[in-house]
């Protein structure tokens, strides 16, 4: 599963970097990880059907 949905976890923890960076520089002195408020840093729509698709598509062109 890992495999199938690598490309989505990578661009999450890019974004959770980002997020959590840009908090750190804007919010000095305090702790990132104590901020109640900042519980969702990266979030996106996964169609399990556009990846079974895509998936399915690689496999019939390998097939030609």
């Amino acid at each position: 599963m890992f495999v199938l949905y690598r490309p989505h976890i990578e661009a999450l923890l890019k974004k959770r970097d980002e997020t959590v960076w840009a908090w750190a520089e804007a919010h000095p002195g305090e702790d990132v990880f104590e901020d109640r408020a900042l519980d969702i840093t990266s979030q996106m729509d996964i169609s399990v059907e556009d990846i079974l698709s895509r998936i399915e598509r690689e496999i019939a062109a390998r097939k030609d």
